[in-house]
Formats: structure tokens, sequence, C-alpha cells
């Protein structure tokens, strides 16, 4: 569970009960996606019956079932994870190769220009800010917000990942970012918007105040890790500064220039779109790992080949990818990416509807 702001009077009750088996949990879940196959509201009925199967499978999994990776991300998530050639990761390096100016190679180049923009500590906070209200105000303008929303950054460390929104209810969010690698200026806006606007914290609020509140939807008022529902959130969020319109970033820039931390927004925007054909490293990390039980070293090893990253974050992202939490989480970020950048179009009001409404990542292939 990754967030609960719904009755107290429920989790009292699920503190007072006896702590189930993994195998009891799969029972319920099975009942449970009976009685919501039943519902008359076939969007509902859909969204739930996929969240059942995400928690059905993970108490499959600590009961010791025989779930494979792959099964696991598929029944979690709705998506098949495949393995990628290296052909085509060869590809995204060579694009990188060629945006990246110098004679150095390629991984003392782009970390070379990656450290030209990290922030120091004390600058971090005060770049955040102002960016957060820039595009506070183009999330308000193209998509609404609901009275009285609000999201505070503070910084945290020891942590498997760069940035967390911690949903609180109240249409309030805390976002904790991790200081454990540096921040980049050309990584803020980006950060900003899949956290708060128009990300996570805009979808959540959104969700509370229409089926919550409106609506008495209470099963969106707990954020359960394993389920489809992560992967249209990763999707909105990692899409998020892309579906405020080309001039949103180069906004944040021109904030960031006027602090001292410009940057050129057409090289970082290919840089980025370079590094996601590289994306596909980490699903192989993932298979390596759980599905073919290679050694975390020899894994490592194979991801800092397709990578340019520092080895801080290469350590930061096999913690991510051995977290028994985490594991099947990893391939959910470019894979949402996909399907919520292909079904909007960039067409904002379809954006506004995954803001608002119960979808599933089948519902993305049949709602038109």
């Amino acid at each position: 569970m990754d967030a609960y702001y719904g009755p107290p009077e429920l989790a009292r009750q699920v503190e007072a009960e006896p702590v189930a088996t993994p195998r009891e949990l799969a029972r319920e879940a099975a009942l449970l996606r009976e009685e919501a196959g039943a519902l008359d509201d076939r969007r509902r009925s859909r969204f739930l019956a996929a969240q059942l199967d995400g928690v059905a499978a993970i108490a499959e999994r600590l009961e010791g079932g025989a779930l494979s990776y792959k099964d696991e991300v598929r029944r979690c998530y709705g998506i098949e994870v495949e393995w990628v050639d290296d052909e085509q990761l060869a590809e995204g390096l060579d694009a990188l190769d060629r945006l990246i100016p110098g004679d150095a190679p390629l991984r003392e180049r782009y970390q070379a220009w990656q450290r030209a923009f990290e922030l120091p500590g004390d600058a971090l906070l005060q770049a955040l800010g102002p960016v957060k209200d820039e595009l506070r105000r183009r999330t308000r303008s193209m998509f609404g917000l609901p009275d009285g929303e609000s999201a505070e950054i503070e910084l945290v460390a020891n942590e498997p990942w760069v940035g967390f929104n911690y949903y609180l209810g109240g249409l309030a969010s805390r976002i904790a970012v991790n200081t454990d690698v540096p921040t980049r200026a050309d990584f803020v806006a980006t950060l900003v918007a899949h956290e708060i606007y128009p990300g996570h914290h805009t979808e959540h609020s959104w969700k509370e105040q229409l089926l919550v509140r409106g609506r008495g939807d209470l099963e969106e008022s707990i954020f359960l890790i394993s389920t489809p529902q992560c992967l249209i959130s990763e999707g909105i969020a990692s899409h998020a500064l892309d579906a405020l319109g080309p001039d949103a970033e180069p906004s944040c820039e021109a904030v960031l220039a006027g602090l001292g931390h410009g940057y050129d927004v057409e090289l970082s925007r290919a840089v980025r779109s370079s590094l996601r054909r590289l994306a596909a490293a980490e699903d192989n990390a993932g298979i390596m790992l759980h599905e073919q039980h290679i050694d975390p070293g020899t894994v490592r090893d194979y991801y800092r080949r397709w990578t340019v990253e520092t080895d801080a974050r290469i350590d930061k992202k096999m913690e991510f990818l051995l977290h028994p939490v985490w594991r099947a989480y990893s391939p959910i970020y470019e894979a949402g990416h996909r399907l919520v950048e292909a079904w909007t179009a960039g067409d904002p009001a379809r954006f506004r509807r995954l803001l608002t409404e119960q979808l599933t990542p089948s519902d993305l292939a049949i709602v038109k």
C-alpha cells in the first residue's frame, strides 16, 4: 500500500483484525473480483477487477506460488515485458553519441555535460519552488485544479527513488526529493511536472474531489502499488510535462535562468528522447535478475554497458530492481508513458480524462 486517506474507521477495523495469510488474501481477492464483475457500472467494474488481479498476484507470490517475473508484471500492471535486443539499445547510444558535444568517450562526455547543470544542495529548493509555481499556473489554465489543493516539497536521503509523491488526502501532497544523487537544472521541470503539476498530485487531488467526495468511490482512497492503477498514474506523470505543451519547459528554463541555472532546452529534449530508447535495458535487467536468476553483479555490468549514468545512479537503479516491493515496477514508467502518449495524441481533453476518470490499460485501447 502506497497511501490511504479514506474513512479512519476502516483503517481501525483492519488494524484490529488478525493478519490474513497470503492464501486467504488471494482467495478473498478472487471472491471480490466476482462481485466487481457484477457491477452495473462497467468502467468501475473493469477498474476494480484489474486492481484485484494485481492484489491476487502478489498474494500468490508471497504464498510461494510459481509466479514468474513476466507473469507478475502482466498480472499486476496489465502489460507484457519482453527482452529487447542489443541492436535496438545500440541505436539509442548512437543517437546520444551524436548529441553530446566533445571528443571523449560517450560516458565521460555525458557525465561532464550533466555535471555542468547540477544544482548545489542549497539551491535545489530555491529552484523547485518557482518552477512549481509556473507549472501550477499552467496546469490550472489547461486542466483546472480543485479548490484548496496544495503540495509541499522536502529533501530526503537514503531512498531507492529520485522523487516520491506522498498523497495525504484532503487534496494535499508531500513531495520528497532524494538528495542521494544530484538533481540537474534540466531535470527540475520534469521532476515537478511528474510529481505535482500536472502529474501525481494533480491526478490524486482531482480523483479525490470528483470520485471519492463526489461519487463515494472509496477504492480511490487507497493506492495499491502492484496494480494497473500505478501504470496509468506513472504514464500520466511521465507524460505530464509534454501534456502542458511545447512552451512549458522553455518557461521553466527562463525561471531557472533567472536564478543562474539556465540550459539548452532543445538539446535536453533530444537527449531525453534518446535516453527513452535505452529504457528497455532496465526491463532486460529485471528479466535477468528475476527470470533468468543471474547474479546481481553480472546484471549490473550489463546495465552499465547500456547506460551513460554515473555509478551512483546505476547502484540506485539496481537497488530499485532488487527491492521486493518495487522489482516489477520499473517497466511501467516507459510502458505507461508510451500508452498515455499514444492515447492522448496531444489532446488536452483526453489527458484531463486520465486525471479525472477511472481508466485501465485496456480502457486506453477501447475507449474513444
